[in-house]
Parts: structure tokens; C-alpha cells; sequence
């Protein structure tokens, strides 16, 4: 979690906050969607701009999050939520259970709730589920349309004048429908392109409420910042349902000449060879390496956490 230290320099109130996971994560990267760190700054430093996206995050993670001090000191002109994409799935590096659309409606808003309980007098910029996978249509999508579907019916009975819904899905989609590799990585995380179009779609709700402090830019991304990775980095974990696969940056860490991958579900896989072999960690022996992990981990909100 961010600690007050960090958090001084937004306690003015002049900044914008973002919550989500690996999607708001990502605007942090340099790497393969190019310098969106960069941009980054030079579209939202200039209000004050606290990135709080956490790779693999699901809607639960968000919200222990916000209920475990997370804006606690932080006074935002506008916070910016974009989660759920990873509710619709069945989870990759650990078994999840996938949520309905009505239940994942539901809990964005609670997002949202918790937000205003929070940030009373801020501007809420609610995200609609990004569009994903290759072509129009895809099983993704149509989980995401239906999660979409759901919001709209359920925004109809959330009374709140200080929120604005923001759909990107034809800003992020070409002419067949589908999430080209032009503005993601992987028809589904936005590159350098594709965030620029997000930044496009915030500017005027940003300039409308935050003060322009150019002569003192200043941005802050969330405390696990994205290690430099090995060349490559694959995990597998013979007989425990998690195939050879290439990891993303946003889910590893590099502390004290280790790696760690951590799949939010109370265990961890740690590597001293630059990912050339990976030992699982149970909660009480790999989650004490970490303890921001541990903190994550011990949440109970109801939901089915897998692993």
C-alpha cells in the first residue's frame, strides 16, 4: 500500500488518483507498448498524477485496497477506475472462478461507492470493460459486453452527480470489430497508441478540475515499480494446473537479487537463476519475503480468491 510519505505530495488535493489493475498499471511501462511512462507524465504530471493499477488485480483487490487505507491523507480532484476486465476470467497463472455480469456490475460500483465515501468531493471517471481479443465477437468480448450491458442497467439506479462514464470500446477497436495489435500489445493491453487515446478521452475532465502546476510536473506510480526483466521467463509448475508460459512484467518483482511472481492467491513463486526455475511459496513462508503481498492476500470480502 501507499504509505503517507509517499502520499504527501498529493495531499494538496491537486491530483488525479487511478485505480485498477494491469490495464491502469501499464501506464507506468517502457518497454514493448513503448515509452507510456513518458507520456505518462507529460499528459497528467502537470495536475499531479498517482497511478494505483496493480497488474492481475481483480474488482476484491481494488476494493481491499481502498477499505486498507490506501487514500487515506489523499484529497483527488479526479480519480480515474477501470476494473473487471479480469472478473470475466478463469485466471492464467492460478485457477479462478470467472464472476456473472450482474455480480461484476454490482461490485464496480461498489468500487465507485467506496470511492465517494472516500473522496466526497471528487470527480469519478468510471471506465466501461476495455474491448479484448482479436476479432469481433470473441468469447472475451462478449463477457465483456455483457459485464458493459450490466453497468448500464445498474448506473440507471446509482444516483451520483459528480460521475462520468467513459466508453473507449470504438476509440479501441478497428473497422471488423476486433483489438488490433496497432494500439495493444496483445489485443487487449493498450501500447503507447492506445493509451494515447484513453489520455484523449480524460483530458477534459481533467483540465476542467484539476490546477495546472506545469512548472512542477510531478507523477507517482504504485510501490512495486516494473522491474527489468529476464530475457525471457517462464514458469512451470509440473502438475499444478499451470502450463510453460510467458509472464508479463506488471507480475513480477525483483527484490534483493530474487525474482517473485505473485498471482494474487496467497502464494508466490520465487526464482534466483533469472527465471530458469521457479519454487512456489506457500502464504506463511513466501508472503513474509513481501509484505505488501501478505497485506493483499489477507482480505476476506467474500469472493473466491482460487489457488
Amino acid at each position: 500500500l501507499i504509505s503517507g510519505a509517499d502520499a504527501a505530495p498529493y495531499k494538496d488535493g491537486d491530483v488525479v488518483v487511478f485505480f485498477g489493475d494491469s490495464i491502469t498499471h501499464g501506464w507506468e511501462a517502457n518497454d514493448m507498448r513503448g515509452n507510456v511512462r513518458a507520456n505518462f507524465t507529460r499528459w497528467f504530471g502537470r495536475y499531479g498524477a498517482l497511478n494505483l493499477g496493480f497488474g492481475w488485480d481483480r474488482i476484491q483487490n481494488v476494493l481491499w485496497r481502498l477499505e486498507h487505507g490506501e487514500m487515506d491523507g489523499i484529497h483527488p480532484k479526479v480519480v480515474v477506475v477501470h476494473i473487471g476486465t479480469n472478473n470475466t476470467s478463469p485466471g492464467y497463472v492460478c485457477p479462478m472462478t470467472p464472476n456473472a455480469p450482474e455480480d461484476i456490475a454490482r461490485e464496480i460500483l461498489s468500487v465507485c461507492r467506496k470511492v465517494r465515501e472516500l473522496a466526497p468531493a471528487a470527480h469519478i471517471v468510471l471506465m466501461k470493460v476495455f474491448p479484448r481479443g482479436a476479432t469481433a465477437g470473441n468469447p472475451d468480448q462478449l463477457k465483456v459486453d455483457a459485464v458493459n450491458a450490466e453497468l448500464d442497467r445498474q448506473l440507471a439506479d446509482f444516483k451520483d452527480g459528480r460521475i462520468t462514464v467513459l466508453d473507449l470500446h470504438d476509440r479501441l477497436v478497428d473497422a471488423t470489430g476486433g483489438v488490433p495489435l496497432d494500439l495493444t500489445c496483445d489485443h487487449l493491453h493498450p501500447n503507447v497508441k492506445g493509451y494515447a487515446r484513453w489520455a484523449e478521452a480524460l483530458k477534459p475532465i481533467v483540465t476542467a478540475e484539476c490546477v495546472d502546476r506545469s512548472a512542477k510536473p510531478q507523477t507517482f506510480c504504485n510501490p512495486l515499480p516494473l522491474p527489468e526483466l529476464p530475457k525471457s521467463v517462464y514458469i512451470n509448475c509440473g502438475g499444478k494446473g499451470i502450463p510453460h508460459r510467458q509472464v508479463s512484467d506488471p507480475n513480477l518483482i525483483r527484490d534483493r537479487g530474487r525474482w517473485y511472481l505473485y498471482p494474487s492467491a496467497g502464494f508466490v513463486y520465487e526464482s534466483d537463476d533469472d527465471g530458469g526455475t521457479w519454487m512456489r511459496r506457500e502464504s506463511a513462508e513466501g508472503l513474509r519475503v513481501l509484505d505488501w503481498i501478505g497485506k493483499r492476500e489477507r482480505r476476506d470480502a467474500g469472493w473466491d480468491y482460487g489457488g
